[in-house]
Order: structure tokens, then sequence, then C-alpha cells
């Protein structure tokens, strides 16, 4: 019942202060505890009003579903560039496929005169094992590259 009446009593003195000061044109002169009081007033009310509260709502509503289109495009788009990459991998593939064929090809034709034999071509692309019996003109040791060199 007593802080009612506080209530009540800070109510009318922060009206009749916001009162007194718009008839004479002044700034209102609150102390910073009275505007605080009357700050946390009107918080109060807006938070026991449904409008407000419906308001606040729906605004969060509304930049919720704004944020979920954008992640939509998002992924839509990452899809879309996912399908390209995955179309130029496969046409990478596809040219590396044909190239080694050609390799193949051509180190069968030439047999007698290939740079590198077909053996040696295999063993590269890892189709057949390496034996002590292939020769090749020119051998490339892994150690005498020092990044390639790990043991």
């Amino acid at each position: 019942m007593k802080k009612e009446r506080n209530k009540e009593k800070r109510k009318r003195k922060t009206q009749n202060l916001l009162s007194s000061s718009k008839k004479k044109g002044k700034r209102c002169d609150l102390g910073r505890g009275d505007a605080m009081e009357t700050l946390a007033n009107i918080l109060n009310r807006a938070a026991n009003n449904n409008k407000v509260i419906n308001l606040l709502l729906v605004s969060c509503f509304g930049l919720l579903a704004m944020r979920s289109m954008r992640q939509q495009q998002d992924i839509e788009n990452l899809e879309v560039e996912k399908n390209s990459l995955l179309k130029a991998n496969k046409a990478i593939k596809a040219t590396i496929w044909n190239s080694k064929q050609q390799l193949y090809a051509d180190a069968v034709s030439h047999s007698e005169t290939a740079f590198i034999p077909l053996a040696t071509l295999k063993a590269i692309y890892g189709e057949a094992t390496p034996s002590e019996s292939l020769s090749c003109k020119y051998t490339v040791s892994l150690c005498s590259m020092p990044a390639l060199c790990l043991f």
C-alpha cells in the first residue's frame, strides 16, 4: 500500500516537472534518478502493453524469416557451384584418362623408339608394380628432392 502511494507521488512529480518544463519552453530538469525512474516506468508500461509485445514478436519473426530466406539463397547458390565443380572435375578426369590412354597408345605403337616404355608408364600410373628388370633411360631419386624426402 505504501509502495503504491510512493509510486503515485513519483509519477505525479515526474508529470508535473515534464508539464512545467514544456510550458516554460525549457529542457526538463529531472535528476538522474528521476530520469531513470521515468524510463523504467515507460519500459514497464510497454512491457505490460500487448500491442508492444505483439509488435516485437512480429518484428522478430520478420527478421528471422528474412535471415532464413538469405540462408536458403546461399544454399541454392552453393548447390549450383557444387554442381558446376563436379562437372569440371568430371571433365578434368576424362581429359586425364584420354591423355593417359594416348600415352599408352603411343608407347605401344612406337615400342622400339618410345622415350618411356609401356611397362614404365603403367608403373608410373600405378597400374603395374615396378620390377627390377625395368630399364629406364632416366631415373629420378626422390631423396634428391629435399621436399619429398621425408624418411
